[in-house]
Formats: structure tokens, C-alpha cells, sequence
């Protein structure tokens, strides 16, 4: 499901970004779909976008870590959910290879094909390509209702590339870092964002296919609970709350959560095990509690 624009998010003094009060499922329950069990990421970098080092420097650290490993709660009778890998990332400089400024789905799932079928991409169940692309460019979704979207994923039937695997998953995922209504602070938007869809993506990976066939869903906000219209995904209940997210060199990042029917609550990591950290002395409180986005910029941690 699509990441929306922010309108459920709480902007407070200093344009902080806090988790805003949501009304909890009852629980997020499987529908009887495919997850992700080991997501192997290729991410494609698009034209002149300008955060290609820190992204695929992102996605090779997150796929070994707690914050992919906690999504092991839901794992399926079928499929057990673990750490994944990255396969590699393409930068394309070249807009010639697909229209410009608009950029039609059809076609970026048809460039994507392309890829696997000429070996660039190695497909795979597994396999989750985000486009990244600069605040030039545009892709047109084919479902309107992906229309004004911070971010979205979605799946690609490759059945008749001949291959064994029927599906493969995707994430469109612009240079939003100064749309407003995506997050008060430019990188913290878009690593968020990108979390935001990958978490939604290793849980319920054939989103668009379900539209028709619902046996196809992985998790979602279970349809006899109290956002059984919204049908939500695992990261659309936490949308708008970032956690700083320290990893084992200290590399600091602002990712976003997801909800844990362990936990009743919107986690980055395994409570207890994982670095909900906070520096001490830092704004916001002491250590172990959460310290707003905007805080962190403010006191000069850096991001990278």
C-alpha cells in the first residue's frame, strides 16, 4: 500500500514529528498470501537523484539487521521470515531508457523485465527492486488511488520471461525531500519512506494483486477489526512516527516503524534487543527514550 502524503501527522513546536494518536487494530492477521521470507533488494537509481550512496548504504545495512529481523512474528505456516540481502544496485544517468518527466508504471515494470531478462537483475520470490528517482521525474501509477503518494510498492508478474518465479515486487520511491506533507526534515523523509515500503513489502508483497484476489494478501489490519475499511498494511498504522536507529558502527538513521501484534505497538526492533537509542544529553530525554526527528538535525547528529 501506498505511503500517503501526511495528512495523519502531528507537526509540533519546532516541526517535530511524534507519533500522532491512532485508534490500534485488533490485530494485523494473515490472509493466506505470500511474505517475504529472505527479501533480496536491487534498487534501481534513476536520472540526476541525488541520494544514491546513502540509500544503497541504508539497504545493505537494514537487510542484516534486528529492524528486519523482528518481522520474523510474521512469518507464515509456510514461510519463515529472516534476514535478507542486497543483490546489487543500478544507477541509470541516461533518462533515455524511459519517457520523461512522466514515466508511466506499465513502463517502469516493463523496464524492469527487461533487466531480469538480459541478467542484470537476478529474479527471484525474493526479489524487491525500489526506483528511486529525482524530483524531475514523475511515475504515473496505474491505480489512482496511488495517486499523491509519498511512496507505494507493488508487484510485477514476470511469467512469461519463461523463469520459475511468477511474481517480483517493486517500490516507487521519488526525491520527496521537500514535498511537503512526506516529513519535516529532507533525509529523515526519505529513509523513512523507503523503511516504510520495504516493512510493507516483506509483509504483504502482491498488495495490487489481492485488489482482486484477496487470498493473496500476506498481513493486513485484520477485516474484523476496528480499521477494517482501511485494510492497512503493517507500516500505514505507524505513518508519521520515525525512530532514530543507531547501527553496530554507529551510523545513525531515522526509520520508520512498523506495528507488532507482539508488542501492541509500532516498533523499529525487538523491544529490548535492538538500538532504540538515544544519545545521552541529547534533546528530547534521556537515553532510551525516543527523540523527535527534528531534534536529532538540530543537535548535529549526523544522518550519514
Amino acid at each position: 500500500m501506498k505511503r500517503p502524503l501526511r495528512n495523519n501527522v502531528q507537526l509540533l513546536a519546532g516541526g517535530s514529528i511524534y507519533d500522532v494518536a491512532f485508534k490500534p487494530p485488533s490485530n494485523f492477521s494473515w490472509q493466506g498470501g505470500p511474505v517475504l521470507p529472505n527479501v533480496d533488494i536491487f534498487p534501481i537509481f534513476f536520472g540526476a537523484y541525488p541520494y544514491t550512496a546513502q540509500m544503497s548504504d541504508l539497504y545493505k545495512r537494514v537487510v542484516v539487521s534486528p529492524y528486519i529481523a523482528w518481522l520474523n512474528e510474521y512469518s507464515t505456516p509456510l514461510q519463515t521470515i529472516g534476514y535478507g540481502s542486497f543483490q546489487g544496485s543500478l544507477t541509470v544517468t541516461s533518462t533515455s531508457v524511459l519517457p520523461s518527466p512522466s514515466i508511466p508504471e506499465a513502463r517502469l515494470k516493463k523496464y524492469i523485465m527487461n533487466l531480469i531478462a538480459d541478467g542484470t537483475i537476478r529474479a527471484s520470490s525474493n526479489l524487491y527492486v525500489p526506483f528511486h528517482f529525482p524530483s524531475s521525474l514523475q511515475v504515473i501509477p496505474q491505480d489512482a488511488s496511488n495517486a499523491d503518494y509519498c511512496g507505494y510498492h507493488g508487484s510485477i508478474d514476470i511469467s512469461s520471461l519463461g523463469l520459475d518465479t511468477q511474481y517480483v515486487t517493486f517500490g516507487v520511491l521519488g526525491d520527496i525531500s521537500h514535498v511537503a506533507g512526506c516529513g519535516a526534515d529532507p533525509l529523515s523523509a526519505i529513509f523513512s519512506t523507503s523503511c516504510h515500503e520495504l516493512l510493507e513489502t516483506i509483509t504483504d508483497p502482491l498488495v495490487d494483486v489481492a485488489t482482486f484476489q484477496p487470498v493473496l494478501h500476506g498481513w493486513i489490519d485484520s477485516p474484523t477489526g476496528p480499521n477494517a475499511s482501511s485494510l492497512g498494511e503493517i507500516a500505514d498504522v505507524c505513518n508519521g512516527g520515525g525512530a532514530p536507529y543507531t547501527f553496530d558502527d554507529g551510523k545513525m538513521y531515522v526509520l520508520e516503524k512498523g506495528w507488532s501484534n507482539k508488542y501492541k505497538s509500532c516498533i523499529a526492533y525487538p523491544v529490548g534487543q535492538g538500538p532504540y537509542e538515544t544519545l545521552e544529553g541529547s534533546p528530547g530525554g534521556a537515553v532510551g527514550e525516543e527523540v523527535p526527528v527534528t531534534n536529532l538535525f538540530a543537535a548535529g547528529l549526523a544522518l550519514l
